[in-house]
């Protein structure tokens, strides 16, 4: 296999304070250029496992916050590999329940095929429905009316 190779910057900061009590030891902090706050953090927890079991156990641990790193790469136009197409199903309210059950069926083949599909009634303000939807990363609408000749 290839061996990816990467460059990063790593900062020693004996001034760095962890908010959480806990530490006894060594603590770091992993953040990204641009971005305000860590991305992850951690150190030596040694007394906290001692507390509750009465027995001095040596520790250390970290966290990550995947939120604040998915937010980041989506910022930097990153997308989801593999990420099936969005589509979204606009249904009439007052559709009778066949016309509805084929909706759900017509769907449910889309999604067979990997296609992420949304069923929703229509909105009484379906162009601002759409444009929040299309915000969301559904490209392709479809709508079902109580009569065939709205189409």
């Amino acid at each position: 296999k290839d061996v990816a190779e990467t460059e990063f910057g790593l900062v020693f900061d004996p001034t760095l304070v962890r908010g959480m009590s806990y530490y006894t030891g060594t603590i770091f902090e992993v953040s990204m250029e641009g971005f305000g706050g860590s991305v992850a953090g951690g150190g030596r927890y040694d007394k906290m496992i001692g507390k509750f079991t009465g027995m001095e156990t040596p520790a250390c641990g970290f966290s990550i916050g995947f939120e604040r790193i998915v937010t980041i790469l989506l910022d930097n136009g990153f997308t989801v590999p593999g990420a099936g197409e969005k589509k979204a199903y606009l249904f009439e309210k007052g559709i009778d329940s066949a016309a509805l059950a084929a909706v759900i069926c017509e769907a449910m083949e889309e999604r067979k095929n990997g296609v992420q599909v949304l069923v929703a009634q229509m909105n009484k303000n379906k162009k601002f429905q759409k444009e929040q939807l299309g915000k969301e990363g559904y490209g392709e609408f479809k709508e079902f009316y109580r009569e065939s000749l709205k189409h």
